[in-house]
């Protein structure tokens, strides 16, 4: 992961709180997952995330993730396919709803 932003549901890429390309960090533990923008660390639990998606700028993919009773959303920009492929299988196995752009993107790689 290069880049990480945290944003406002529904307007992701266009509006962003925050945004790091120095210390981002995204990473899945066995109960829930946890990602950080510049100092701030998130925390939730794979029951809170509301959806999984994907968006593809002009390089490299951002997974999204969106969550319940929350206003925000994360984005983690991921170049290699088969990392994005296997974290958002990861995601679906904790019982994560994808996207249709994420179900696409796992049939076709």
């Amino acid at each position: 992961m290069t880049d990480a932003f945290s944003g406002f549901k529904g307007k992701t890429q266009f509006l962003k709180q925050e945004e790091s390309q120095l210390t981002p960090k995204f990473v899945l533990f066995e109960d829930h997952l946890e990602y950080r923008i510049i100092f701030s660390t998130q925390k939730y639990h794979y029951t809170d995330v509301e959806l999984v998606d994907l968006w593809k700028p002009l390089f490299g993919r951002y997974l999204l993730l969106t969550f319940k009773n929350s206003k925000n959303t994360f984005g983690a920009l991921i170049f290699k396919n088969s990392t994005l492929k296997e974290t958002i299988e990861i995601l679906k196995k904790k019982g994560c709803k994808l996207s249709q752009n994420a179900k696409e993107f796992v049939k076709k790689n």
